[in-house]
């Protein structure tokens, strides 16, 4: 399990991190909404997981 978590915490932090770089384009984004998705994109694993610990108690 923490592998996994693991795993999606670098998979989202590289493609927050691509986006940031502008090598992913995201038409008409400004430079702030970039760094919102970015710590979104980084965030929603987070939240996921510990909604999976909260739900198996």
């Amino acid at each position: 399990m923490g592998k996994f978590v693991i795993r999606l915490l670098v998979i989202s932090g590289a493609i927050a991190y691509l986006i940031k770089q502008g090598a992913i384009y995201l038409p008409s984004f400004s430079q702030i909404d970039l760094n919102t998705m970015a710590i979104t994109a980084i965030s929603i694993p987070v939240v996921i997981y510990a909604l999976i610990l909260l739900w198996r108690g």
